[in-house]
C-alpha cells in the first residue's frame, strides 16, 4: 500500500491540492470522474520525490506547508566511479574500458547540459 509521487515539483495545484485530503487526518482521496471518495488503509504510504528546481523544466517551490508533511531527504548525485561499479556488477560481461567510456560520456554531457547549459 505504498505509492511513489515522482516529479512532485511538476504536479498542477489542481492535483497538489487533491492530494491534501490523503495527507492530512482524512486519509482519504475523491474521485470526481467516478464521484468516489476512497479511504487509504492504515498501512497506506506516500513517497514524494522531486528534483532541485534549478533543473528547469517548469519545476516550482512547493509550499512549506504541503513540504512539512514529507520528511526530506536529500540524495547525492552518483559519481563516475559509483556508475562503474553498479553497471560493471549489473552487466559483467562488459568490458570495463568500455563501460568507463560510456560512463565519462554520458558525465561530460549531464555537466554540459545540466551545469554549464552548452545544449538541450
Amino acid at each position: 500500500d505504498w505509492v511513489l509521487l515522482d516529479e512532485l515539483n511538476l504536479a498542477s495545484q489542481s492535483v497538489l491540492e487533491g492530494l491534501n485530503a490523503v495527507l492530512d487526518h482524512r486519509s482519504q482521496i475523491f474521485l470526481p470522474e467516478l464521484n468516489k471518495t476512497i479511504d487509504c488503509p492504515p498501512s497506506f504510504r506516500v513517497f514524494g520525490a522531486q528534483n532541485p528546481l534549478g533543473q528547469g523544466g517548469g519545476r516550482k517551490g512547493l509550499p512549506k506547508s504541503f513540504l512539512n508533511r514529507f520528511t526530506k531527504v536529500h540524495v547525492d548525485a552518483l559519481g563516475i566511479s559509483d556508475w562503474n561499479i553498479i553497471i560493471l556488477n549489473k552487466f559483467p560481461n562488459m568490458e570495463r574500458n568500455f563501460v568507463e567510456n560510456m560512463v565519462k560520456l554520458t558525465s561530460m554531457v549531464q555537466c554540459d547540459v545540466m551545469e554549464r547549459r552548452l545544449y538541450g
